[in-house]
C-alpha cells in the first residue's frame, strides 16, 4: 500500500489529507447522531403525559426530562415550557429562535464532507492528467525508457483509484447524513407545532 502511495506522486498527499478529513467527519457525525437517537413523537408524548394538569410541579418535571434528553426536539420543548406563560406568538418566536441555534449543530461539517467527496475524484483526475503528460513526454522524446513510461501510467491509474476510493464513502455518508438532518428538521417543525397547540388548547 505504501509503495502504491509513493508511486502516485505528489497529489497523493492531497488525497491522503482529504481521506483523513472525510473519515474524521464521518466518525464524529456518526456518533453525534447516535447520541441524538430520540423518537420525537414518543418524547412529546412523555411530555404530554407529565403535563396532565399543567401544574408548576409537572412543568418542573417536564423541564427536567428535557434537560436530561440530548436532542434538538427536547431543546425546543424546553424553551416552549420556559415561555409557556407568554402568548402563543411569543412562544412560537422563542421556539423558532432556538431552532435556528439547533439546526446548525446537526448540519455541522456535513457540507465539508460533501466537498471532500466532490474534490477527491477531481484530484484523482488531475493525477491522471499529470501522469499521462509524463508518459507522453517520454514517448515524444523517442526514449525507450519503459520504467519512466510505466511510471507515468502508474501515477495516472493510482491517483484515479485512490481519489474514487476516498470519494465513494464520503458521498454515501454525505447522503445518509443529509437525509438524517432533513428528517430531524422535519420532526422539529412538526412536533414543536404540535406542542404549541397543546399548550394553547391543552389537548
Amino acid at each position: 500500500m505504501i509503495e502504491l502511495f509513493l508511486k502516485g506522486g505528489p497529489l497523493m498527499y492531497f488525497i491522503l489529507a482529504a481521506s483523513i478529513t472525510g473519515l474524521a467527519i464521518i466518525i464524529e457525525r456518526f456518533f453525534y447522531f447516535q447520541r441524538l437517537k430520540v423518537n420525537a413523537e414518543n418524547f412529546l408524548l412523555k411530555i404530554k403525559n407529565i403535563l396532565r394538569s399543567n401544574t408548576a410541579v409537572e412543568r418542573e418535571s417536564a423541564l427536567k426530562l428535557c434537560e436530561q434528553t440530548e436532542s434538538p426536539i427536547s431543546a425546543l420543548i424546553k424553551v416552549g415550557l420556559e415561555k409557556s406563560s407568554l402568548d402563543t406568538r411569543d412562544i412560537e418566536e422563542a421556539i423558532k429562535a432556538e431552532a435556528q441555534k439547533e439546526i446548525p449543530k446537526i448540519e455541522k461539517r456535513i457540507g465539508m464532507l460533501g466537498t471532500v467527496g466532490s474534490v477527491s475524484p477531481l484530484l484523482g483526475l488531475l493525477g491522471t492528467v499529470t501522469g499521462m503528460i509524463k508518459s507522453f513526454k517520454v514517448m515524444s522524446s523517442g526514449s525507450a525508457d519503459m520504467a519512466m513510461l510505466s511510471g507515468g501510467i502508474s501515477e495516472a491509474l493510482i491517483t484515479t483509484a485512490f481519489g474514487l476510493f476516498v470519494a465513494i464513502p464520503c458521498i454515501v455518508f454525505y447522503n445518509i447524513f443529509t437525509q438524517r438532518v432533513s428528517s430531524m428538521v422535519n420532526d422539529m417543525e412538526v412536533r414543536s407545532t404540535e406542542f404549541i397547540q397543546y399548550l394553547k388548547h391543552g389537548s
